[in-house]
């Protein structure tokens, strides 16, 4: 009579391993949604809606407008390091890139939708409540966009496409709020408005 057992042994071997395989990618699947899930909460997207560029005679400036949209559940901080007309304290600023070149713009947070004390003050200017859309300002001037390598008598349309942005938050800046700091996903929207700008200040 011929003995089965070792075969018993090796098929029941094989199918603990498929289960415990199954179980570990289920379990790695289900991660990765929480991952995504939570990811989604905790970042702001900042849409670019416009872009505004100076004509020659009144100099070389270059800026861009974009929404940034707190979707997620908590009040977030985003300082910004200011522009020249509305100079801030803060060292946070939006870094903007084209190719394998980068520079810090002058950015301002000209407004945030839905909070009633964002102008009253100063601190609380820079908080974007749950639900509130912030509009924010980047400007480049003539030294900046010599940095970036970008010809100022290049169209607008031609240069949105390579443009890339990236927040960088100084943690000197932390010690203003005790909420945490905003984290961006830069989009660029479908439709981006031109604007030729022929006064020298806003």
């Amino acid at each position: 009579m011929q003995n089965n057992t070792p075969n018993k042994t090796i098929n029941h071997y094989t199918l603990s391993c498929i289960f415990f395989f199954l179980l570990a990618t289920y379990t790695s699947c289900c991660n990765c949604e929480k991952n995504k899930a939570n990811e989604s909460d905790t970042i702001c997207t900042a849409e670019l809606y416009g872009v505004t560029k100076t004509i020659p005679s009144v100099g070389k400036e270059l800026s861009f407008g974009m929404f940034v949209n707190n979707n997620t559940s908590d009040t977030v901080f985003m300082p910004l390091n200011g522009s020249i007309y509305h100079p801030s304290a803060f060292k946070s600023a939006i870094a903007v890139k084209i190719k394998d070149k980068e520079v810090l713009g002058n950015c301002g947070l000209t407004r945030v939708d839905g909070n009633k004390m964002s102008l009253l003050d100063c601190k609380q200017r820079f908080l974007i409540p749950p639900g509130c859309r912030a509009r924010v300002e980047i400007v480049l001037f003539g030294n900046q966009l010599d940095s970036l390598g970008c010809d100022y008598e290049t169209p607008l349309d031609f240069i949105i496409p390579s443009v890339e942005f990236k927040y960088i938050f100084v943690s000197q800046d932390a010690s203003h709020s005790n909420f945490r700091p905003a984290k961006l996903r830069f989009e660029k929207s479908d439709t981006i408005l031109f604007i030729k700008k022929d006064w020298d200040i806003m």
